[in-house]
């Protein structure tokens, strides 16, 4: 996955937990700091990832478990990642995932996925660039 399209993930991960929320009516000042890190130029991706975690610990899991794919803004994110996300079981996810590993991860990364009955384990190991 190219760098712009890594970075466009997370503020639409954001956007749609923030639909959610208003939805739900369940708003509080959490929200307000996440529309205003989404309104920041150069936020980075663990400033995304600190503000997801806060919101989805205010906010019920299974609102968010049911909801989340339903709200998400697919135009700002890959093709791939649609495909992934949408596919009907999560073999079918990774097995895209291991198809094209590059759209993920640098060329030399090293991508392992080990699957039997009950677990199926992916491990990729950093191609240090």
């Amino acid at each position: 996955m190219t760098a712009q399209r890594q970075e466009n993930i997370w503020p639409a991960v954001l956007r749609a937990l923030l639909a959610i929320r208003r939805d739900q009516h369940i708003t509080t000042l959490l929200d307000s700091d996440a529309l205003t890190l989404l309104n920041k130029s150069a936020a980075s991706g663990y400033e995304y990832y600190q503000q997801l975690r806060l919101l989805i610990a205010n906010t019920p899991l299974s609102i968010v478990g049911q909801k989340l794919t339903g709200y998400l803004d697919l135009n700002r994110m890959g093709n791939l990642v649609v495909a992934m996300i949408t596919s009907a079981n999560i073999r079918e996810s990774v097995a895209l995932l291991k198809r094209y590993p590059c759209n993920f991860f640098a060329s030399r990364a090293n991508l392992d996925v080990v699957s039997d009955e009950r677990v199926t384990t992916i491990r990729w190991h950093s191609s240090a660039d």
